[in-house]
């Protein structure tokens, strides 16, 4: 079989796993959540204009942090939504996931056995054996 159709059948596979479903469903409560999307539009336009602002020295420093003080509000209040919070635990639960994969293939291009290669140490903060050539860890 050729590299490629391997590739689709793995990626059908990871659509097929409870990490992807978890962040499929919570992806779709959050775009049904007009409050959170109100939130989500009103933050990046803000934050638009102030990067258009501060590249055309349009703000004074006292300006410019008030504006990232509104910025910044605004993605707590995002951040703090359920919906969201749901979604980035999910998120996280997935590219957890993504980086185990990435781990396996990383170590077997580097000729270990991808049959034992040990990845479930590998939170992707610290090195430790088995990772070199792996660019996930700090």
């Amino acid at each position: 079989m050729e590299t490629i159709t391997l590739a689709r059948e793995l990626g059908k596979k990871i659509q097929q796993t409870n990490e992807y479903q978890k962040a499929q469903e919570a992806k779709a409560r959050n775009d049904l959540d007009i409050e959170l999307q109100t939130l989500i539009n009103e933050f990046n336009l803000k934050k638009i204009d102030f990067e258009r602002k501060v590249g055309s020295d349009e703000l004074e420093e006292n300006e410019q942090r008030e504006k990232n003080k509104e910025i910044m509000t605004l993605y707590n209040k995002i951040m703090s939504n359920p919906n969201m919070a749901d979604y980035t635990a999910a998120k996280n639960e997935l590219n957890g996931l993504m980086k185990q994969i990435n781990s396996i293939l990383i170590m077997s291009m580097n000729g270990a056995d991808p049959e034992t290669c040990d990845v479930s140490s590998c939170g992707g903060g610290t090195a430790h054996s088995g990772c070199s050539g792996c660019n996930g860890c700090g």
